[in-house]
């Protein structure tokens, strides 16, 4: 599988360390900037691993949905949709720069969501903090990818698809054990 470069925006990297800000700041500025984290052009089979990890976020409506919540399963189908479209289909220029942009938004705002309907209690919300720290930590590795594993982007690929279906599966089950699984 090769891989083209293309130009990589200088602002998704600190480029006097090569160092990842990982913050509510960082996130808000990553949203707003719609800047690329990798810059690799795709094979169409990388492509097709990617979205098959974005849409991952499909598990989510449906539990979602299973249990009671509506409106929120129907924001997961959109999450999976903008998520494929902003990193497998991934349009370029400035419909790149938006498709990240609503990817990132409709994403955090989704994962606030279902944050605020699993913490119900004090366990269900330490249950929430683990699963949304350990989804991050996918998710910081794979801003990472490009200056541990350059010119491999299989490696930001498989990263990157982690973070998608582990934050799905971990919503699964959290939403799972707070609300009953299956009612």
């Amino acid at each position: 599988m090769t891989a083209r470069r293309t130009a990589m925006p200088t602002s998704a990297l600190d480029a006097g360390s090569q160092q990842i800000e990982m913050s509510p700041t960082s996130q808000g500025r990553a949203i707003a900037s719609g800047a690329a984290h990798f810059d690799w052009e795709l094979s169409p089979t990388l492509r097709l691993f990617m979205g098959l990890g974005c849409l991952a976020y499909w598990l989510d409506a449906y539990v979602l949905w299973r249990v009671g919540f509506a409106i929120p399963s129907v924001i997961f189908v959109i999450v999976a949709l903008c998520s494929a479209c902003a990193d497998a289909v991934r349009p370029q220029g400035e419909w790149g720069r938006l498709a990240r942009q609503i990817d990132r938004l409709w994403g955090t705002g989704a994962l606030i969501m279902v944050a605020i309907i699993n913490a119900v209690s004090w366990l269900s919300f330490l249950a929430v903090l683990t699963a949304i720290v350990s989804s991050l930590f996918w998710l910081y590795q794979s801003r990472k990818v490009s200056t541990w594993a350059p010119d491999q982007p299989w490696v930001y690929v498989l990263v990157h698809s982690t973070w998608h279906v582990w934050g799905a599966v971990s919503i699964v089950i959290v939403t799972s054990a707070v609300h009953g699984g299956s009612s």
